[in-house]
């Protein structure tokens, strides 16, 4: 495609900043184990102390494959209203939305024609999916399916031995390539006959996906396959543009990246701005993606700066849900949602459809900015007095919050603005820089 044509068909991605990822299946019904990786021992995560660098291993929750599966039979979303989730999460400057069609375990959350365990089987055909995405659409939000392109349960899905570095419960359940998701593996002649099987479904899945719900974004996940087959991955991707040539489609894909619109990297935040859009997977709730009894939403004091963070260098943010499996979303997601919202009813100028800042050349806080205006995040534990430098005098320097001048000197194409700490209510005080308009074009 054409760089023009990826600009515009990538304009909204790009200008949304911030969008909702809902992480749900079979594992809500037990409570207290991952989802799909509740079938997997020894997980490949094991550092705890840094839940924004990884997600935390959940010692003693791995269930046999047979008795996690089994979970279908209770899963009964009795309860399940994406346009009450939907709405909270527009209310709080959200403008898309992501829902685990199907996750590694291979419950499809869709009447699929080609697989035998999902809602076909297990809800009389109920379409989880379609509700969810026509809540989409009443709520004004894009929106997005995630779709595991590894299927743990299809009987074809390849299991090479020799890559066994992690042990699931059933030990044909998962294997993977190496706790660093390294090279993908190899497959004999036999096991590449499966695979074409698999492979077959998985394309045709993806294809029901594409074409019978005209969705915006498409989220794929931890395609390890061999090299040998990179053509097979690069068929989906055409196929799924040539559906919908207005999709858009993340590169999170290990190894594959190029294939995509943009990167998602998860829990961790970049250094710096990276060569193409990107995106970042965010738990919201420690310790797991779905539903967990002892979960707990971070509030806006983790929240704000890390959001700061992301689109000061030009990211977005999927901020992660777990609903239970009745399909109600818990009372935490919406203390925190709404906490967002008031904050966002005053900020959201400063994070919605702005542009990555000059950061931290020219300050040692977040800048993002939008036609000639800057946004300076002013992040708790900041000093009284923010500095940026190599800036020429401005029009105005006010809140945006209470849209009060704010004191500042200006001295050598240095600005320092004064925040005092006793004049904070939020823990990002965001400071709204007008300049000269003959200068805009240098900033």
């Amino acid at each position: 495609m054409h760089s023009d044509t990826d600009e515009r068909r990538l304009r909204w991605f790009t200008e949304a900043s911030l969008g909702l990822f809902v992480h749900w299946g079979l594992s809500s019904v037990a409570g207290d184990v991952e989802i799909s990786w509740g079938l997997v021992r020894d997980k490949p995560w094991t550092d705890a102390d840094d839940p924004n660098k990884v997600v935390e291993d959940l010692p003693g929750t791995e269930m046999d494959a047979e008795e996690y599966w089994a979970l279908a039979d209770d899963f009964d979303p009795d309860a399940y209203d994406p346009d009450r989730w939907l709405a909270a999460a527009r209310r709080a400057g959200m403008e898309y939305a992501v829902l685990t069609a199907k996750h590694h375990d291979g419950f499809a959350l869709w009447p699929t024609d080609h697989g035998d365990f999902g809602v076909g089987e297990h809800l009389e055909g109920r379409d989880l999916v379609g509700e969810f995405v026509d809540a989409c659409r009443r709520q004004g939000l894009k929106a997005g399916l995630y779709f595991s392109l590894p299927d743990w349960h299809h009987p074809d899905f390849p299991r090479p031995v020799e890559h066994a570095d992690l042990v699931a419960a059933n030990p044909d359940a998962f294997s993977t390539a190496s706790t660093e998701y390294g090279e993908p593996p190899s497959l004999t002649e036999e096991e590449l006959v499966s695979f074409e099987s698999y492979y077959r479904d998985t394309k045709a899945q993806v294809e029901e996906l594409v074409t019978d719900y005209g969705i915006d974004l498409l989220w794929f996940d931890l395609p390890i396959w061999p090299e040998s087959l990179d053509h097979r991955l690069e068929a989906i991707y055409e196929m799924a543009w040539s559906a919908n040539p207005e999709l858009v489609i993340n590169g999170r894909t290990h190894g594959y990246d190029v294939l995509g619109d943009y990167y998602t990297p998860e829990n961790e935040l970049p250094e710096r701005p990276l060569d193409k859009p990107w995106e970042i997977c965010q738990l919201w709730a420690s310790p797991a993606w779905s539903y967990h009894e002892e979960e707990e939403y971070r509030d806006l004091s983790w929240l704000l700066p890390r959001l700061a963070t992301t689109v000061g260098r030009g990211g977005n943010m999927l901020l992660n849900v777990g609903p239970r499996s009745n399909g109600s979303l818990p009372d935490g997601a919406y203390e925190q949602l709404e906490n967002l919202e008031r904050w966002m009813c005053h900020s959201e100028p400063a994070v919605a459809d702005v542009d990555a800042g000059p950061w931290p050349e020219r300050a040692d806080i977040p800048i993002t900015r939008r036609n000639g205006i800057w946004y300076l995040h002013v992040l708790e534990g900041t000093d009284e007095d923010v500095v940026v430098t190599d800036v020429p005098e401005p029009v105005s320097v006010r809140s945006l919050r209470t849209h009060s001048e704010l004191a500042y000197t200006y001295d050598g194409r240095e600005l320092a603005v004064s925040v005092p700490h006793e004049e904070r209510e939020s823990p990002n005080e965001v400071v709204v820089v007008r300049w000269p308009s003959s200068h805009t074009h240098l900033l």
